[in-house]
């Protein structure tokens, strides 16, 4: 039985997450900004004989799953799935492998590696000038996410809830946003989510069509980077084929593992 956690759980389900910290980077972050009594999230586990068996955690319509046994009865989750709005299913490659068959009729699959940074001697010295987004800068950047391909399995396809999890993630400090602007708008952008004491995510790396080939993304992700580092993160990102991570690779990130996120199919 999969049972709605509450604050008093909070060591627990952490000292569980912490033992695969790199992986439950989401988890962890999102437990951390905003605990179990937020109208943006909850937190659910598995429990037999006093052990943890695994944990779902909802951040606005994204799911994510963990068990680090994969001994968890993961037909639970169609329990959460069949009576909320959940449009991504996110976890460890492993974890959607048991998860999947229970969802497969109304998600779709998409696999993603995931990295970490390892070097710091790769990354680029930042020459451009970067600007650090404001709650004013969260609706350009969420209509210019839904214009890319590459991310529909990562966000919202409303608007409306990629313009509050982004100006939310700014107004509460959960990440920072940049991008390098131009007269036409947004040449580049990239941002931290996730952060929490000791790790952070890089995602929403995208540049302009016109701009690409020009050591813009290099920029904002060295600088992304490097501030992570400075507050002493680990510093992970996702990519899914192999021409970003020979680009990743030159920036000093190694490939550690697999992430799969699952997508809700629309009805026709």
């Amino acid at each position: 039985m999969l049972v709605k956690a509450i604050e008093n759980h909070r060591e627990e389900i952490l000292n569980y997450c912490l033992e695969e910290e790199v992986f439950n980077i989401f988890i962890i972050g999102d437990i951390e900004n905003f605990g179990f009594s937020s109208e943006i999230q909850d937190i659910w586990y598995e429990k037999e004989d006093d052990k943890i068996m695994g944990i779902a955690l909802r951040y606005h319509t994204t799911l994510i799953v963990y068990s680090k046994d994969l001994n968890m009865d993961f037909s639970l989750i169609t329990s959460i799935t069949d009576n909320m709005n959940i449009e991504n299913i996110s976890g460890k490659s492993t974890v959607m492998d048991k998860l999947y068959p229970y969802l497969k009729y109304n998600y779709s699959r998409k696999d993603t590696k995931f990295c970490q940074h390892r070097d710091i001697n790769a990354l680029k010295e930042v020459e451009e000038d970067i600007k650090i987004a404001k709650e004013e800068n969260a609706m350009e950047i969420a209509n210019i996410y839904g214009k890319i391909p590459e991310f529909k399995s990562l966000y919202s396809s409303d608007v409306n809830i990629r313009y509050k999890q982004i100006y939310n993630r700014i107004s509460t400090g959960e990440g920072k946003h940049v991008f390098i602007k131009d007269s036409l708008g947004i040449v580049s952008h990239g941002n931290t989510t996730a952060e929490n004491s000791n790790s952070a995510m890089i995602g929403g790396v995208f540049t302009r069509e016109d701009k690409k080939r020009m050591g813009y993304g290099s920029q904002i992700v060295s600088y992304l980077t490097k501030d992570l580092l400075n507050r002493k993160k680990n510093v992970c990102l996702f990519y899914e084929n192999k021409i970003e991570g020979q680009f990743f690779a030159k920036l000093g990130f190694e490939t550690i593992g697999s992430w799969t996120v699952l997508r809700r199919e629309k009805d026709e």
